[in-house]
């Protein structure tokens, strides 16, 4: 059964909020701690798993692919649905400064990629799977960015750090900070590793870890990444912190 259009309404400029009507029985599925407030007549409940399969076992949602347990983010979405006897209303935020943005799942083959956390809501019975890129020569770890797999019918809601950069591939490559990439069309290849030498990211840490894509498709990605804004806030306090010891120093030095 394909899911009806969600009514929605996106305010706001450099923080954006969503806020979605819903009819009476209607349920939509969101990311834990995306919702800001809700009507009355609108009740929630946590799931284990996405709920596309209703029948797996808890195991089997824990360790959907080749043994390996899903991050305890995924583990749980929540679900919300209107009891009510009319229309009913709740409003969903970015979890930082950016916008708000709405993806077709019809107009990409109804599948596309985005970072774990971009995603905010969509129609009940989506499919969230994780998806591991392929890795090229030394990648730490954690300077990767967790992705998601989403699959289904209907209209979804991804939040964006900064501005929406997209870009359209035909048959051709590009290569991007894997922090910028908010998500691409199912199809694109994508994979990871490590830009600069061994040397300078060890010692310089300036270093950083590139994302490949090509192919044809879709790419979306975003001008100022969470994680280069603090970065960049950390770095500003380090600063903040040397130079109040130095004045610290000279007074008592005086």
């Amino acid at each position: 059964m394909i899911p009806l259009p969600i009514r929605y309404q996106i305010t706001g400029e450099t923080y954006q909020t969503l806020e979605v009507t819903l009819n009476p029985g209607e349920t939509i599925v969101a990311e834990a701690g995306t919702m800001v407030f809700m009507d009355d007549g609108i009740t929630y409940e946590t799931c284990l798993g996405d709920g596309s399969e209703p029948n797996m076992g808890i195991m089997g949602k824990m360790f959907p692919t080749e043994l390996k347990p899903l991050p305890c983010e995924t583990l749980f979405l929540t679900y919300f649905t209107n009891y009510g006897r009319g229309s009913r209303k709740i409003t969903f935020s970015t979890p930082y400064v950016g916008s708000i943005h709405l993806i077709d799942l019809s107009a990409f083959n109804h599948e596309i990629v985005v970072q774990r956390n971009a995603f905010i809501c969509g129609p009940k019975g989506l499919k969230l799977q994780p998806y591991t890129p392929t890795r090229m020569g030394i990648t730490p770890k954690n300077e990767t960015v967790p992705l998601e797999k989403i699959s289904g019918e209907g209209e979804v809601y991804i939040a964006v750090c900064g501005l929406l950069i997209e870009r359209e591939l035909n048959n051709e490559a590009i290569h991007a900070e894997i922090s910028s990439i908010v998500g691409f069309q199912s199809g694109i290849s994508y994979s990871v590793e490590a830009s600069g030498r061994l040397k300078t990211m060890v010692l310089g840490n300036t270093g950083s870890t590139l994302a490949t894509l090509s192919g044809t498709g879709k790419v979306w990605m975003q001008s100022l990444p969470l994680k280069k804004m603090v970065q960049t806030i950390t770095t500003c306090l380090q600063q903040l912190h040397m130079t109040e010891g130095k004045l610290l120093g000279k007074l008592y030095e005086e």
